[in-house]
């Protein structure tokens, strides 16, 4: 995690300098209040959460709050996210939502961000400060779908202002994480009429639960020069997925690629923090095409396809490998 900025006002701003961190994986940053004020009503801010922000969830957030002075009725909090580009560098798309905790009610209420889908997204909220430190509770989601790669860091600039001329502002930048997948183990060939076992690690970096994760594979049956062709071109190529101490076919869902190739789903999985495994069985059958030389095996693994809809989940995670057929 690269090291905060601290934003640059004026000149006169410049030798202002912040306490001490107590928390090393916190971004802070203060500034002076209006003209004349003294440093002790001056305000403070630190952002940070002991791990990184989790792909299409919701992850906590911390902003701490250092009020010196006295109780604020009426401070605004204001968020962006992201950063404009330079000219001709083109303009990245990407989503974000913010949450606070509401601390009257418990319940979270949204921040309503501007630009769903651009560069930047920016948006505040209004509440009341107390005296001394105070925390906002925070949840951050960011849609990787969108989001520029191989990129990983979200800048994010937060604006504290409060009556008086009272301001604080930091800027930082946010790592995120995105699940992982590889091929741990698989045969280089299989005969004609044989069968092999290929093992796929499917990690979960973050330190977020995703609810419903949609496991899937893609299969393609190759020939020495395209994909096999023909009105059943992956016949004669079985899947079966080991699982709770036995062997289960895996049924083909969605022909409608053919004769690129066809998809199977594996499972819908609650999908914790830490590494899964998954083992396959690929077999190979009388019906295999006579021309064919190697099947593709493309483990996917995101979020569930929209109701209705066939065929592979948007993939968070993807690992491949090429058997050849001996």
């Amino acid at each position: 995690m690269q090291p905060p900025m601290l934003p640059v006002r004026d000149r006169d701003d410049q030798l202002n300098c912040c306490p001490k961190r107590e928390n090393p994986d916190e971004h802070e940053s203060c500034s002076s209040g209006a003209a004349g004020a003294q440093p002790a009503a001056s305000l403070g801010l630190a952002l940070g959460a002991s791990h990184p922000l989790a792909a299409e969830v919701f992850s906590p957030e911390n902003l701490r709050i250092s009020n010196p002075g006295g109780a604020l009725a009426d401070a605004r909090i204001s968020f962006v996210f992201g950063e404009k580009q330079q000219p001709g560098t083109g303009q990245p798309r990407w989503a974000a939502k913010v949450q606070r905790l509401d601390q009257a009610t418990g319940s979270w209420v949204s921040v309503p961000l501007s630009n769903p889908y651009g560069a930047v997204h920016d948006g505040s909220c209004t509440t009341s400060l107390p005296a001394g430190v105070s925390v906002q509770q925070l949840r951050v989601f960011v849609d990787p779908e969108t989001l520029p790669l191989p990129a990983r860091q979200i800048p994010v600039t937060v604006t504290v202002a409060a009556s008086g001329g009272r301001t604080a502002s930091l800027h930082t930048s946010l790592p995120v994480v995105l699940p992982k997948a590889v091929v741990t183990s698989a045969p280089q060939s299989i005969s004609r009429h044989g069968q092999g076992e290929i093992d796929v690690t499917l990690d979960n970096p973050s330190a977020q639960t995703y609810p419903s994760y949609f496991v899937s594979l893609e299969v393609l049956c190759n020939t020495a020069t395209i994909s096999c062709q023909g009105s059943h071109p992956n016949s004669g190529i079985a899947i079966s997925w080991y699982k709770n101490g036995s062997w289960h076919p895996l049924t083909v869902e969605d022909t409608s690629q053919a004769p690129i190739a066809y998809y199977t789903t594996v499972a819908t999985i609650a999908f914790p923090p830490g590494a899964r495994q998954f083992r396959f069985r690929l077999s190979f059958g009388s019906g295999l095409n006579s021309r064919a030389t190697s099947a593709t095996i493309l483990f996917q693994a995101g979020l569930p396809p929209a109701p209705g809809d066939q065929g592979s989940p948007w993939s968070l995670a993807q690992a491949q490998t090429t058997v050849k057929v001996g």
